[in-house]
């Protein structure tokens, strides 16, 4: 399998002891991301921008916000002072004010990312995804881990890759959603950059540091 970023979602992790958790994927931690749900928008509550915050001084590694959330703007200036190094939106929660949000975070040194939910297409965002630094394309519904990936999805991050060459655009294509030993090589050859991992890396059935060893041997390393 080609080399491909890791993004372990922290939502999955031993919040009760989250430093040891990152020490422990931190050899396969490319980024860091953090879900952030309202109970609304998602059906569920899971981190906040303060878990981002209280991450920050302890790695160095790029840290993704992903808002699931009704009203996104309501947390942008959190999120910011917090360290967050992406503020990845929800395409079908910025309709109105796209544009503004995504060149008001680039004026502000954050980088940005657009997620599409699974019923979404790549057209409903194409005026705007030249302008991003990563696209998430959802591969299972919002609000919970560990659901088995939606194979629909494969073709949708293939046609962002096209979207991407005939556009001219930069971005990285991220799956998020039913990442696992069985399913990564089919994203990586669909054509994602990255994966956020959530239970597949942080699993119930083995040792954490077994998982990572299976992981990095996934990407052809010792």
């Amino acid at each position: 399998m080609r080399s491909l970023l890791f993004s372990p979602s922290l939502m999955s992790a031993d919040l009760l002891n989250l430093a040891k958790s990152l020490e422990d994927v931190a050899p396969v931690s490319d980024m860091l991301h953090f879900d952030i749900m309202d109970g609304h928008f998602a059906p569920n509550l899971t981190l906040a921008p303060d878990t981002v915050k209280a991450v920050r001084p302890a790695t160095s590694l790029p840290l993704d916000a992903h808002l699931m959330v009704t009203t996104p703007e309501r947390y942008l200036d959190q999120l910011i002072a917090a360290g967050a190094d992406y503020i990845t939106l929800h395409a079908e929660t910025i309709v109105a004010n796209s544009f503004r949000t995504i060149n008001m975070l680039h004026e502000r040194g954050v980088k940005v990312g657009i997620a599409l939910n699974p019923a979404t297409p790549v057209e409903f965002a194409k005026e705007y995804l030249p302008l991003v630094d990563m696209v998430t394309v959802m591969t299972v519904d919002i609000g919970y881990g560990g659901q088995k990936l939606i194979p629909q999805m494969l073709r949708k991050i293939s046609a962002l890759v096209d979207f991407r060459a005939a556009s001219g655009a930069k971005y990285i294509i991220q799956a998020d959603g039913g990442v696992n030993e069985n399913t990564c090589e089919e994203i990586a050859a669909a054509g994602a950059d990255a994966l956020v991992i959530g239970r597949g890396l942080f699993r119930t059935d083995m040792p954490i540091e077994e998982s990572v060893a299976r992981w990095k041997a996934l990407r052809g390393e010792r």
